[in-house]
């Protein structure tokens, strides 16, 4: 997140004489509650809980495994398309999805199959070190899962 923010404002500079020019063209009177509360919403649901969520999995995952998953991103990005602005389906979309999900699959297994390898030979895998008594994650392909798992591990130590 770090990161994140620092992209931001080295970005703002750049952006802010535009975003001041369009304001003052702005007549904020005509700008209704809703569409404040749908500005609010983009910025602090979307882009800052998301990015959050996304950087949180990827910090805890191999970079192999979230590569695969960053090509999810433009097919969630199609079905909600489908869904929620009621696009058009193409069949070519199809074949976008097999190929994105084909590689996901690839991936995961090679992996998969590099730990088993790895464990054969007595060594822990690629998992980075854990404190004692610490669980290994339920489901080690999907970032987002990996930090819930955490999350509730770390709320079941402190409610003892």
């Amino acid at each position: 997140m770090v990161v994140a923010g620092l992209a931001a404002g080295l970005s703002l500079p750049i952006f802010l004489p535009f975003a001041y020019w369009q304001w003052m063209m702005l007549d904020t009177s005509e700008v209704t509650v809703g569409a404040w509360l749908a500005l609010a919403w983009y910025g602090l649901g979307t882009l800052a809980l998301g990015s959050w969520l996304w950087y949180s999995g990827v910090s805890e995952a191999e970079g192999s495994i979230a590569a695969a998953f960053m090509g999810v991103m433009p097919a969630s990005a199609l079905v909600l398309s489908y869904v929620l602005l009621g696009e058009a389906f193409r069949w070519m979309h199809l074949l976008g999805f097999a190929v994105v999900f084909a590689g996901v699959l690839l991936i995961s297994w090679e992996h998969a199959r590099m730990s088993r390898h790895d464990d054969s030979r007595g060594r822990k895998g690629r998992w980075p070190v854990q404190a004692a008594g610490q669980e290994k994650p339920v489901c080690q392909h999907s970032c987002i899962a990996l930090k819930v798992r955490q999350t509730t591990v770390r709320v079941r130590k402190f409610r003892a």
